[in-house]
């Protein structure tokens, strides 16, 4: 009996635990947070700090070093040749011959003689010296240019039926790039307008050829002595005059220009307008002062 008994007393005590435990169990699995999908724990989560990222700096990788030295800017080239050799040169040839220069007076009229320009006419980007001077009261263009250690006459040329006896009157003009001499005569019964360009016959030296020949006495025309031509062809009168007009008006710059007979710019006389062609000519002072500065 006392065994039995026993025996039930065991049983409650351990049915009474258990029912302790259970009540436990009830309360803590109450207060627990259900656990979250693992989208949610995702979501929830914090995120990561790589340990790598925070202790290295997010430096680019060094461009390489180009191994081409920089390029420089360009030289700017001088606004203006260095010619003062050339002009100290030509100031020089203008004192040994100033005595002839200064006699050619008699086609400027009341004007002063502006008988000096200076031009590139040969190329050579070095302005060459033109002048007007009297040799035994015949007028003559005398070119000078410059071939790197002193002054070299290009050009030394006696302007045919024009001196201090008889009617004339001339004007030397740059026509794409080249020197042209337009010349106005009147030798005997006639008279004649005449176009040259200065041609160069070597490295050095150029002379003047006929272009155009005018005359306006046609019962001179089957002569040699009164044709017109173009070009060496025979032309009629009212076509050369009408060419040698227009060759006229290509002037691109009026170089030396002198009066004709009545004392009028020849030039003007042809049509070149004065605003659209200044005279580029000085007078000898002028010229001296120019060539020393």
């Amino acid at each position: 009996m006392k065994k039995k008994t026993i025996i039930i007393c065991v049983t409650v005590a351990i049915a009474v635990f258990a029912a302790s435990l259970g009540i436990t169990y009830a309360i803590i699995t109450a207060n627990r947070t259900p656990a979250a999908t693992p989208d949610e724990a995702a979501a929830d989560a914090p995120t990561a700090v790589s340990t790598e990222a925070t202790t290295q700096p997010t430096t680019a990788a060094p461009t390489e070093a180009t191994t081409e030295p920089p390029t420089e800017p360009p030289t700017e080239p001088p606004t203006e040749p260095p010619y003062l050799d050339a002009y100290r040169a030509y100031r020089e040839v203008l004192r040994e011959n100033e005595s002839d220069i200064r006699a050619y007076t008699w086609q400027y009229k009341t004007d002063t003689p502006h008988p000096i320009a200076f031009a590139d006419i040969m190329g050579d980007d070095t302005p060459e010296m033109i002048y007007v001077y009297s040799n035994n009261n015949n007028a003559n263009v005398k070119v000078y240019s410059y071939n790197g250690a002193s002054a070299v006459e290009a050009s030394d040329y006696q302007l045919p039926d024009n001196n201090n006896r008889m009617p004339g009157s001339m004007f030397l003009s740059q026509i794409d790039g080249s020197l042209y001499l337009f010349e106005y005569s009147a030798p005997g019964v006639a008279s004649f307008e005449t176009a040259y360009r200065f041609d160069e016959s070597d490295s050095s030296s150029i002379y003047p050829a006929e272009v155009i020949r005018y005359s306006p006495r046609k019962d001179l025309q089957n002569t040699e002595y009164g044709q017109s031509r173009i070009n060496g062809s025979v032309a009629a009168p009212a076509e050369a005059k009408e060419a040698y007009l227009t060759l006229a008006e290509s002037t691109d710059t009026l170089l030396i220009s002198s009066s004709d007979s009545q004392g009028n710019s020849y030039p003007r006389s042809l049509g070149l307008d004065a605003e659209r062609y200044p005279n580029q000519s000085m007078t000898f002072d002028q010229a001296i002062t120019y060539l020393s500065k």
